[in-house]
């Protein structure tokens, strides 16, 4: 997790707590956002597959031991537009900076210290 700073930054790293429907349909929406896709509109067979990899993701977060997941984040990347989009679990990572997603979708970023892994 240390090379992230190359690639993403705070603006566009985001926190995930796991185990809400709400904070999913935002992340999707966050998502669409840099995909400058409409699910309404219809997605390509790509685009869905990105979709997939997001929820089956958020999905097996285990809210009651996340040290423990062997994929702590998520990512999209558009290596045409250079659009990068991390999703991680929220708990702390080596420094990395990130946002969380409010109930109202706002957005507030929150500097990540390290700390002791089980």
């Amino acid at each position: 997790m240390r090379n992230l700073g190359t690639r993403f930054n705070g603006s566009n790293i985001l926190n995930v707590r796991g185990g809400d429907q709400a904070e999913l349909e935002r992340a999707c929406r966050i998502l669409c956002l840099a995909m400058e896709v409409s699910p309404e509109l219809g997605l390509t067979p790509s685009e869905e597959r990105v979709f997939d990899g997001l929820t089956e993701w958020y999905q097996r977060i285990d809210t009651g031991r996340p040290y423990k997941t062997s994929t702590p984040a998520y990512a999209y990347v558009n290596l045409n537009t250079g659009i990068n989009l991390l999703f991680l679990i929220q708990v702390p990572y080596e420094g990395c900076m990130g946002g969380l997603i409010e109930p109202f979708g706002n957005l507030y970023f929150v500097k990540l210290v390290p700390d002791s892994f089980d």
